[in-house]
């Protein structure tokens, strides 16, 4: 599991015109870039791909995009949470399922899912409807690590995407759980540091704007050279303090569809609530500010 399922997965962007309508032919041009770069697998439909904002015919034609275009090159997730319901999360499920995509990840219930009992029946019948192992996305979750551990007594899970800043709480997790358990990090400034307990990689959005420097991040973790993994760490830090700036536009979302656009793979607009656009000189200020994180960039 850990070897297919490992390294630096980028949570796929949608591409969206000015209209609100999905551009394939950009979410195929990105997925070549990444390719090229040498990303390591595909989270599709994600919180960064801006999920909640679709239909469920919409994320259906985004999988078959992206299916059709990687082929069977790379790992895909399909993430089919925060689709308004557990039918609509089934229905999501399956169709990756028949796609061909290698595992399947969720959100918590949109019902009550702060209550460990409502989780647990969500998972349990999501997880259940297909095959294909499965995904916990663990975000604002309180449980107790017994609680955690017990997931795995459901058909397919097989770990985490650990989308949290309480590393310790990750570790406690991963010593409780199953020795097969994988689990992938969240935040994208934190790459290093959840290496360094545990996870087989991470998943991410800004790893769609500069996939190279979250490949060198675990490229040198894996060769045990730390000091250099370090210095590609902190300029996702960097990355990830200027992407706060621009929250009320999109925040990371918003900000690496810039980079890209810069590198010549044009990602259009988000969707609202986020779609607001910079006048010409606070854009201005916003490129001024990636050059100086990644110099010659953009």
């Amino acid at each position: 599991m850990d070897q297919k399922f490992s390294g630096v997965f980028a949570a796929l962007l949608t591409p969206f015109d000015r209209n609100g309508r999905i551009m394939g032919n950009r979410l195929a041009e990105l997925v070549d870039f990444l390719l090229a770069e040498g990303i390591n697998g595909f989270y599709v439909c994600g919180a960064s791909g801006e999920c909640a904002a679709m239909t469920v015919p919409e994320r259906m034609r985004v999988a078959e995009i992206v299916r059709n275009r990687v082929g069977s090159r790379i790992p895909l997730i399909a993430h089919v949470g925060a689709a308004g319901s557990v039918r609509n999360a089934i229905t999501l499920a399956r169709h990756a399922e028949k796609l061909g995509y290698d595992m399947i990840s969720s959100l918590p219930s949109v019902n009550n899912p702060g209550k460990f009992p409502e989780v647990f029946r969500y998972y349990r019948k999501l997880a259940g409807s297909v095959s294909r192992p499965f995904l916990i996305y663990y975000k604002g979750l309180s449980f107790s690590d017994r609680q955690v551990a017990g997931f795995a007594s459901v058909r397919n899970i097989c770990g985490l995407k650990y989308t949290d800043f309480d590393l310790s709480r990750l570790q406690s997790l991963l010593l409780k759980a199953p020795a097969e358990w994988i689990a992938f990090s969240g935040p994208d400034e934190l790459v290093l540091p959840a290496l360094t307990v545990g996870t087989v990689g991470c998943i991410g959005c800004h790893q769609n704007a500069v996939p190279e420097t979250y490949l060198e991040i675990y490229r040198n973790f894996q060769r045990g050279r730390l000091r250099e993994a370090m210095r590609f760490q902190e300029q996702t830090a960097r990355l990830v303090a200027l992407s706060m700036k621009y929250r009320g536009y999109g925040g990371g979302i918003f900000v690496s569809k810039a980079i890209l656009k810069s590198r010549g793979i044009d990602l259009g607009y988000c969707r609202p609530p986020y779609g607001k656009q910079l006048s010409p000189e606070p854009e201005k200020k916003l490129h001024a500010e990636i050059r100086k994180v990644f110099p010659g960039l953009a």
